[in-house]
């Protein structure tokens, strides 16, 4: 008569897989940049509208992160029922924003009107790497117009994140860029860092270490 015990992992062992678990799952939102903080002076903007897109770069930290929502400081120019001015992150090419869009922007119920920080949440999720060059590329959607106004002081960013002293205008839909000054448009990037690949390997493995409830079982080898 043979008998099969399942034994339940130590308490140490037990301990060792929650504090994996815990890791890859309780990181906060940060907000990664910032210089909304900083002084606004009303001929401090760039005019976004009647085909004119405006760029700004950013620089992300070590890591993967996931962008909860951007937010930036609008001034609509003309009276127009709804927003039509679209928020697009688009990767490095060269010094100037690509023609590939990485992620976009939801808009929807958001009514830009006077001045004020406006919040808008990425339209799917949204990761982008870390310690590479993007840009936050504003453009319109219709006959319409606004300001996105600039700072004069540095961003606050932290964890290796930066917003580039440099703001760049196309006239052209995005086929050539211009440089608008070295003033920064004011904006903030609500981030959360990202499992590394090989910590979702350890969660995974701790997780298939968990003890599940098993019958013991009996079993009899005859010859």
């Amino acid at each position: 008569m043979t008998h099969i015990v399942n034994r339940p992992p130590s308490v140490l062992a037990i301990a060792a897989i929650l504090t994996v678990l815990a890791a890859a799952t309780d990181a906060p939102a940060v907000l990664v940049v910032n210089n909304l903080g900083g002084s606004t002076v009303s001929s401090e903007r760039v005019g976004v509208g009647s085909g004119t897109w405006c760029a700004i770069p950013f620089t992300t930290g070590p890591g993967l992160w996931s962008l909860n929502s951007i937010t930036v400081r609008l001034t609509e120019i003309s009276d127009h029922i709804g927003t039509t001015i679209a928020f697009q992150i688009r990767n490095n090419d060269g010094g100037h924003p690509s023609a590939t869009v990485v992620g976009a922007f939801d808009m929807t119920g958001t009514d830009v009107g006077s001045i004020n920080n406006y919040t808008f949440p990425p339209t799917a999720p949204l990761q982008l790497a870390g310690g590479n060059t993007y840009w936050l590329t504003a453009l319109p959607t219709a006959s319409d117009s606004y300001f996105w106004h600039l700072t004069q002081s540095a961003d606050n960013g932290v964890l290796g994140w930066s917003i580039g002293n440099v703001n760049l205008y196309s006239a052209d839909m995005g086929s050539s860029w211009n440089s608008n000054g070295t003033l920064p448009p004011k904006l903030s990037i609500d981030a959360t860092a990202a499992p590394e690949p090989t910590t979702l390997v350890l969660v995974g493995l701790a997780s298939a270490a968990l003890p599940t409830r098993r019958r013991k079982s009996t079993s009899q080898n005859r010859i």
